[in-house]
């Protein structure tokens, strides 16, 4: 077993994206609090994060509960695929730590939609409908920044999200 200090001289070895890597898997193990709750893919994974973050926030105005990352990882992977395939577009050339406020920005126009959805049909939200509405991502952000997609501007205001996000 490494004492702290061999490990702080290993991290200090890292290049500036490993130690990058090595926090987001950190800040997602602590949040998740088992290993087993990952799945292996960090922006899978950080995604769900930021979806459940986002759900935390509305739900908890209505005395609900948002679901575990287990939970999702383990019902709502699949829905991942267009998300990966629109960020891959959207936001190319993010960092980690870019990406994930790029996630969250997502997650919380997404969560609001579906939101929406629920008030309007009278069901209540859940992680359910909050991911079977993934597939109008695209036009949500859209909406949400009409042209920013078509101009690569998009990744301006994520890092302006992050930029603010950290005040």
């Amino acid at each position: 077993m490494k004492t702290l200090v061999e490990i702080i001289d290993l991290v200090d070895l890292l290049t500036d994206k490993d130690r990058q890597a090595l926090l987001d898997y950190l800040a997602l193990r602590k949040q998740s609090k088992r290993k087993s709750d990952l799945t292996g893919n960090r922006d899978r994974d950080l995604w769900h994060m930021a979806v459940i973050e986002a759900l935390e926030i509305v739900l908890r105005t209505g005395g609900g509960l948002p679901p575990t990352l287990a939970v999702v990882n383990k019902l709502y992977s699949g829905s991942y695929a267009s998300v990966e395939t629109f960020v891959a577009s959207a936001f190319p050339g993010l960092k980690a730590t870019e990406k994930m406020a790029g996630f969250r920005v997502l997650a919380d126009l997404l969560v609001r939609h579906a939101d929406y959805v629920a008030k309007k049909s009278g069901a209540p939200l859940s992680a359910k409908l909050t991911f079977s509405c993934v597939q109008n991502l695209p036009g949500l952000v859209d909406n949400a920044f009409p042209g920013y997609i078509e101009s690569g501007l998009l990744p301006m205001i994520i890092r302006n999200h992050q930029l603010n996000r950290g005040k």
